[in-house]
C-alpha cells in the first residue's frame, strides 16, 4: 500500500481522510462505508473529505482516483503503479472501496486487528 502522511493526524481519534472530484459518483458510498465500519468497530473517527480540483493538487496528494479513502494515511488498497491525476477509481466494478476493506483498514489503525 502506497504511504501518505495524513494531513492532519488526530491522537484521540482515527484519521480517515475520503478524497474525490467534483461530482464523484462514489462520494456518497465511500462515506457510508467509512460511517458503518467505524460504527461497527466503536471506532471514533476524525472524518475529512477532501475535494481535489486541480492536477497540481492531485500531485501534492498522491492523488490516484475518486474516491479515494486513507485511514492513518495509508489508502485502504494497494495502488501499485495507478497514475496520479484527477479522474474516477473504480474498486473490482464498483465505486468505491469494499466495506470490509474498509472495515479492515479502520480496524488495523485503531489497534483492533493485525
Amino acid at each position: 500500500m502506497m504511504s501518505r502522511t495524513q494531513s492532519w493526524p488526530d491522537h484521540e481519534a482515527c484519521t480517515v481522510e475520503v478524497l474525490v472530484v467534483p461530482g464523484c459518483p462514489g462520494t456518497k458510498l465511500a462515506l457510508s462505508r467509512v460511517q458503518q465500519a467505524a460504527e461497527a468497530l466503536g471506532v471514533d473517527t476524525h472524518l475529512r473529505v477532501l475535494t481535489v480540483e486541480k492536477e497540481e493538487h492531485a500531485r501534492e496528494l498522491g492523488f490516484v482516483g475518486s474516491p479515494t479513502v486513507r485511514v492513518a494515511g495509508r489508502d485502504v488498497e494497494d495502488v501499485g503503479d495507478r497514475p496520479i491525476g484527477l479522474a474516477c477509481r473504480l474498486y473490482d466494478g464498483d465505486h468505491a472501496p469494499a466495506a470490509d476493506t474498509i472495515h479492515r483498514a479502520i480496524a488495523v489503525a485503531a489497534g483492533r486487528v493485525r
